[in-house]
């Protein structure tokens, strides 16, 4: 084994993995252990002297590794390890991955870490061995339990404040009725924040399944405006409606589409200061069988910035900020099969434009049809 291992380590293909910043081992037909990178040894802490040999868990120093005299997978433990499944599959010739959770000492302490385990097979030194990649996913997969339990538990607690505050009896008193509402608002608005973040993240993690139906753009340009006119965010700045689409019907997911939406019209109120006005629209291009909303607000986008608009993270109001452009293009492209666009001139200010199929795209075949009507009239 010391002198496998010390060929291995030699060629240039262990070289290249030494080069690398994940965590790779080159294991035999056996299990074990022939090469681990440096980066798997430092991250998991391996003795460059005596890992050669050893088994995944017994290197690791997995809790059940020294649970049966034959060490590492075959314990009753080991039984549901999906790590020795996805190796075991491997020496068999079938490459393929799977996520794992560990459990293993490290300083005396038990740590437990959640990997993505990816094992094919892999030719070095003139022999035939299996490569292990080991990706730590733990943070990931602590983001996905706040995403959908931490926060629909927030949601519950904040959403049943809100509810409450809207049943008080408003006082009579004036300054009294006033912080009412703004107590009603704010939960509001931290509701609506919540719910946001939980479609955005959804969507990012593929979980998202739009579920298009036939709606009015009249509408929809009506409540969206109706919601923010009474938003925290819009302060002492006017929400003006001026479309030309009529009573265009179309189809797409209603939830989506006013996040969509609704981001836009938060963007553009925060990037105008009070008094200013946003301006809400749409457009129907019979053509092309498209339906476009547009935001507009009399501010300016540097030129500098506007390649990176609609980037994740990115914000011209400064760091930890820019979910919001970067939600639009996300979920208009990904989900609802739009398109998302921006034009900004010093001389005509900025406006931000979605442009949507009308029959809703492949997600809607079995949606049923929209009225056909344009203009409140029977296009037939």
């Amino acid at each position: 084994m010391a002198r496998a291992h010390r060929l291995i380590a030699a060629t240039p293909e262990a070289r290249l993995l030494d080069a690398l910043p994940t965590s790779h081992l080159v294991l035999d037909a056996n299990r074990q252990i022939v090469f681990a990178n440096a980066a798997c040894r430092a991250e998991f802490k391996l003795d460059a002297d005596a890992y050669a040999g050893q088994r995944l868990g017994e290197a690791l120093g997995c809790i059940h590794a020294r649970d049966a005299p034959g060490g590492c997978g075959t314990s009753d433990s080991c039984r549901t390890c999906q790590a020795v499944r996805q190796i075991l599959s491997c020496i068999e010739g079938d490459a393929g991955g799977r996520e794992c959770t560990l459990l293993f000492q490290a300083e005396g302490d038990v740590v437990g870490m959640e990997v993505d385990l990816h094992a094919a097979p892999f030719a070095v030194g003139g022999g035939r061995f299996n490569l292990v990649t080991l990706r730590d996913i733990s943070d990931f997969k602590r983001r996905r339990y706040l995403e959908r339990i931490f926060l629909h538990d927030l949601t519950n607690s904040v959403g049943g404040a809100w509810k409450l505050a809207e049943l008080l009896k408003p006082p009579r008193d004036e300054a009294d009725a006033e912080l009412h509402a703004m107590l009603v608002r704010s939960l509001a608005h931290i509701v609506d924040e919540i719910e946001n973040q939980k479609l955005i993240f959804a969507a990012e993690n593929n979980d998202l399944r739009p579920k298009p139906c036939p709606m009015s753009a009249a509408q929809v340009i009506a409540d969206t405006a109706k919601k923010y006119r009474a938003h925290l965010v819009t302060g002492n700045r006017r929400i003006v409606v001026d479309t030309d689409c009529g009573e265009q019907f179309f189809v797409s997911d209603p939830v989506i589409l006013q996040r969509v939406f609704g981001n836009m019209i938060k963007n553009a109120l925060e990037a105008v200061p009070d008094g200013e006005t946003v301006t809400l629209g749409c457009a129907v291009d019979l053509e092309a069988a498209t339906i476009t909303f547009r935001v507009h607000n009399g501010g300016c986008i540097p030129e500098e910035m506007r390649a990176e608009i609609f980037k994740r993270s990115f914000s011209t109001k400064g760091e930890d900020r820019g979910l919001g452009t970067f939600s639009i293009l996300l979920l208009t492209r990904n989900y609802l099969r739009g398109r998302a666009r921006f034009e900004s001139t010093p001389e005509r200010g900025t406006t931000f434009y979605v442009d949507l199929p009308l029959d809703g795209g492949p997600e809607a075949d079995d949606c049923p049809p929209p009225p056909d009507l344009i203009d409140g009239t029977d296009a037939a």
